[in-house]
């Protein structure tokens, strides 16, 4: 077995390999050229997550042009997805991306800036405004060299909420198959198939209700990519046209006035 030392050292020798070869004209050194699908699940099957994978092929091929991604989760009811734009936010730009942030999750919310970005998070309202919201939707941009990192995350709590009924007929279900095979009675087996059935659909439902907020999100951040991606185009088209220098990062203005100014870096976050 080989730890992660053992598994650097290998890798890093495999290339300096395979360099020596292609250098030498040798066949063995030659290799088809792979996906980024493919080279996460060599990573997958060496122990490596596909996400730094996925991380260290932006690094090295610059911001993607492609669709956000979702991240893995722990939990079956948490959604993250990441995205990347060309450009940072200024003024103008933040005042559009939040009212598409606020518009799609149909709610206010509260903004943090930190030196490297912003983060916005769904405002509690009623009498969860006495609590601290835990694990709530938030969306956070951050600021890294020439692009911006979009991040979304979501508790899905409908969906949480179906599948209590979901797991209770699966529950009564086993309990008549017990009581089935206590008493011989195989009338019963009728009870098993309905409560069977049921916990199916409301399985089904929390499945469409989860993939229906994947695509939501998906929208989203893809408008917040295009929003950022205009703005950093039209900047450079007045730099280029009238010659002047607009300001690329974020700017503080009367807009920011309740915003709370909090850690050094969105990402460590709460």
């Amino acid at each position: 077995m080989y730890d992660e030392k053992d598994l650097k050292t290998i890798l890093s020798r495999a290339i300096q390999i395979q360099t020596q070869n292609e250098g030498s004209g040798s066949l063995s050194g030659s290799i088809e050229k792979l996906s980024l699908s493919e080279i996460e699940e060599i990573a997958r099957e060496s122990g490596l997550s596909p996400d730094y994978v996925r991380e260290a092929a932006i690094e090295l091929e610059g911001v993607p042009i492609e669709k956000p991604f979702f991240l893995d989760t722990d939990k079956s009811d948490e959604i993250e997805l990441l995205g990347y734009a060309k450009g940072a936010i200024n003024q103008k730009s933040w005042a559009e991306l939040r009212s598409v942030i606020e518009e799609d999750f149909k709610s206010s919310g509260v903004v943090r800036r930190y030196s490297d970005g912003i983060q916005w998070t769904v405002k509690p309202a009623g009498i969860f405004k006495m609590f601290k919201p835990m694990n709530s939707t938030s969306v956070e941009l951050q600021y890294s060299g020439f692009r911006t990192v979009i991040r979304i995350k979501k508790k899905l709590k409908l969906y949480r909420r179906i599948l209590y009924p979901a797991y209770a007929f699966l529950a009564g279900s086993m309990m008549i198959f017990a009581i089935l095979l206590a008493s011989g009675n195989t009338t019963t087996i009728f009870g098993i198939a309905a409560c069977l059935g049921v916990s199916k659909l409301f399985f089904n439902w929390a499945n469409l209700v989860k993939e229906k907020s994947r695509s939501n999100l998906q929208d989203t951040l893809s408008q917040l990519q295009t929003i950022i991606n205009r703005k950093h185009k039209a900047n450079e088209q007045d730099i280029t046209i009238n010659g002047i220098d607009i300001e690329g990062g974020p700017s503080v203005s009367n807009t920011y006035n309740n915003d709370q100014i909090v850690k050094k870096s969105v990402i460590n976050s709460p």
